[in-house]
């Protein structure tokens, strides 16, 4: 699969860290959709065939964790990518906790 084969989708309520990341990965040559909550990621998630998700821990209407738990259960085995803002070793804990996925500090 050639990078412009891979659809990547962005989940974050802080429009520069998705623009962003969006922007540096579309630059790279992958497919980029973005959402800014999870219950929009969720229904872009059921919607669309996607390879990868990076997610914000931290949203309004649906968390991180929640999303990552439905999108687990929807696709087992997809890459995921945590993103957050708040890096510590007890969030890295409970990341862990809820399948070892890695996670990146990002800030605004």
């Amino acid at each position: 699969m050639t990078q412009s084969q891979v659809h990547i989708l962005v989940v974050d309520d802080e429009r520069n860290i998705r623009n962003n990341l969006g922007m540096v990965l579309e630059a790279e040559g992958y497919k980029i959709d973005t959402a800014s909550n999870g219950n929009d990621a969720l229904l872009r998630f059921k919607e669309g065939r996607y390879d990868m998700v990076f997610i914000d821990i931290q949203m309004p209407k649906m968390d991180g964790l929640e999303l990552l738990r439905y999108v687990r259960g929807l696709r087992r085995k997809i890459p995921v990518v945590m993103l957050t803002a708040y890096g510590t070793v007890s969030r890295a804990v409970v990341l862990h906790g809820s399948g070892g996925e890695p996670y990146v500090c990002a800030s605004a």
